[in-house]
Parts: C-alpha cells; structure tokens; sequence
C-alpha cells in the first residue's frame, strides 16, 4: 500500500500526473481541480490510493488527507467506482457534499457529472451515517452557512450551475457574495445578482 507520493511533476496528462521519486514515474489520477493548480518541475506531495485489479493497478492523489478519506468513503457505496468518486471530490469541496449529504440535499448532489437523481438518494442513503460521525467537522461557520439553507441559498447555487458554472465555482461565489453584501441573503435575486458580479470580477 502507497500511503502517499513526494516527487517532482515531470508531466500533467488529462485526468494524471506523473511523478517522479527516486528516478521512478509513477502514474497518479487526481481530480481536475487539483491537477490545474499543479506546477510542471514542481515538488508535489500527494496522498494516495491504490486501486488493485487482475489486470490493473492504479493510483488516485489528492493534496489533503481530507479529501483522500472522502474518497475512500465513497468508495464504500455500491456502484461508485473511483472515477465516480473522483469526479464527486472534484465537483464539491469535501465540507459542502458532507453537508448536502446530512441534510438530503439532493438538489445540490444531482449538480455532480454523472449523478442522477436516484445515485443521490442512495449516496444519501449508505453515507448518511457514516458521515453523522463527522458532523463537528462540517458544522456551520461563516464560509457555509451561505451553502446549506434549504430554500434561497439552494436556488441560486442550482441556478448558477444551470448557467454553466462548476458546483465548486458557484459556491465560492455565494461565500464571497455573503461576506461582502450579508444583506444580499434575504433575497434569491440579490443573492444571485451579487454572486454573479463576483464571478464576472474574477473572469476579467
């Protein structure tokens, strides 16, 4: 078992990195959202999980052990594989789909690639208590609050994400929208006026 990877970034593939230890290239899967923040002759260290077929042996990286622990828990649900679970860590940060998972938001899961309405439910249904435990770790602060309420908050993350925005850019959004304009809460049109305003300061 590879518990993690310290090397340098000799190359970045599609959906991989490679990196180099010791003068040997191992091959790693990382999320999209990692693997742009990632500097080629960098050194990278990565926690990793090795997935191991007849054919196949495989290698998943992620920068925190937070992410890593996500990922293996995902794991655990019938049907999700790890391009699944990757493409999952890789939509929502960790403390935003543990929350809409406490909370049954399905809305907010179906905003995930390649989940439907039924994965959701039962991604809610086998994590929900696996994920209690971790209640303390995503429980509401400022930078969350703006992502869990069930109505205002809600709407405009699916409406930002029906415009094209990845889930992840849509809630960075909302948090940066409730901190500068609190008020902008009280209402789904302001919110959403304030949050696109922050996106389209970030764009130019």
């Amino acid at each position: 078992m590879i518990a993690y990877l310290r090397g340098k970034l000799v190359y970045k593939g599609p959906s991989f990195v490679v990196l180099e230890v010791n003068d040997v290239g191992y091959r790693v899967y990382v999320p999209q959202r990692l693997l742009a923040g990632l500097a080629l002759n960098s050194e990278v260290m990565l926690h990793t999980y090795m997935q191991v077929r007849e054919d196949d042996i495989s290698l998943y990286g992620f920068t925190e052990p937070e992410t890593l622990a996500l990922f293996e828990t995902l794991l655990t649900v019938s049907g999700v594989g790890p391009k699944m679970a990757v493409s999952i860590v890789d939509a929502l940060p960790s403390q935003v789909f543990c929350r809409a998972i406490l909370q049954n938001e399905i809305g907010v899961l179906t905003k995930i690639p390649g989940i439907g309405r039924k994965t959701a439910q039962r991604l809610v249904l086998e994590l929900k208590d696996k994920l209690a435990d971790q209640a303390d770790s995503v429980a509401l602060d400022d930078e969350t609050t703006v992502l869990v309420d069930k109505s205002v908050q809600a709407q405009v993350l699916a409406a930002l994400t029906a415009l094209g925005y990845r889930p992840d850019e849509a809630a960075g959004a909302l948090r940066a929208a409730a901190k500068q304009q609190p008020d902008a809460l009280e209402s789904e049109a302001g919110l959403l006026r304030e949050a696109l305003k922050y996106l389209g300061s970030r764009s130019r």
